[in-house]
């Protein structure tokens, strides 16, 4: 009989435990998403400065196209990356470094116990850390290159679908708009605000870890919009974790997951 309600209490304890545990997870996650319109809004200040750089590249393209001439692919594309390469790169540590900051600032907040002689801990985020500047220049490099080939195959169809004709003004017109307009811009701008942003938020809490204000066993947390227009790529990954410095299942640095994707991500465990 003493055994039996032994067998119980520890039931019950066990219960109680994982109630406990459930609880502190559902406050972490929230916290989290307390998180997420932050950070997308901080992502949304640089939006305007990202697309003017893209708008500008594209129509400094666009004036490489002779009209009556047959255009040059190769070179269209040139105009694009050298304008893009003079800006980007500093641009994209700009918007990390505001995500970062918006990650060591929550940070700081969930560890209030942790003060010095002045008040709470504050932590800055480190713009001329190694990783960050080398995160820069590799994206900077990458995007362009992309943006490059992507915009000479675009024109060279463009070219494809007319050469038949020789009708080299109507050429112009459509060799001009493969080269991207105002939404191309927009498109890639505010994809890649809110791509350094994430990746800013995770250098801040691989920052605040070498501080000491998180514990090296903190786990990252997916976070979805859940509402009609979430995607089948990132519907899975809700409440899904990873360490600090590992992937996701499928092997997901972060979010973005794809061009569009809302998704962010903030500290669960």
């Amino acid at each position: 009989m003493r055994g039996e309600e032994m067998t119980t209490s520890e039931h019950a304890a066990r219960l109680l435990v994982a109630a406990m545990r459930l609880k502190m997870t559902e406050a972490k996650v929230l916290a989290a998403r307390k998180d997420e319109t932050t950070l997308h809004q901080v992502a949304d200040t640089f939006i305007p400065k990202f697309s003017v750089a893209f708008r500008y590249a594209f129509a400094m393209a666009r004036k490489q196209v002779k009209r009556g001439k047959r255009s040059n692919a190769d070179s269209i594309a040139k105009v694009v990356g050298l304008a893009l390469n003079t800006v980007l790169p500093g641009m994209l540590v700009k918007a990390a470094a505001a995500g970062g900051q918006v990650a060591l600032d929550a940070v700081a907040l969930r560890a209030l116990e942790i003060r010095t002689a002045d008040g709470p801990t504050k932590i800055k985020f480190d713009t001329k850390n190694p990783h960050v500047i080398a995160w820069a220049a590799k994206h900077a490099a990458e995007l362009i290159t992309q943006i490059t080939d992507t915009t000479r195959d675009r024109i060279r169809m463009a070219v494809e679908l007319l050469q038949d004709t020789g009708d080299w003004d109507l050429a112009y017109d459509r060799i001009a708009s493969a080269v991207g307009d105002e939404d191309r811009a927009d498109l890639i701008a505010r994809h890649e605000t809110m791509l350094a942003a994430d990746e800013g938020q995770r250098q801040g809490w691989a920052q605040a870890a070498e501080a000491g204000l998180l514990p090296p066993d903190a786990r990252r947390v997916w976070i979805t919009t859940p509402d009609e227009r979430l995607c089948p790529v990132c519907e899975p990954l809700e409440g899904m974790t990873a360490p600090l410095d590992g992937e996701y299942p499928g092997g997901f640095e972060g979010p973005p997951a794809h061009v569009q994707c809302r998704c962010t991500e903030g500290i669960g465990g």
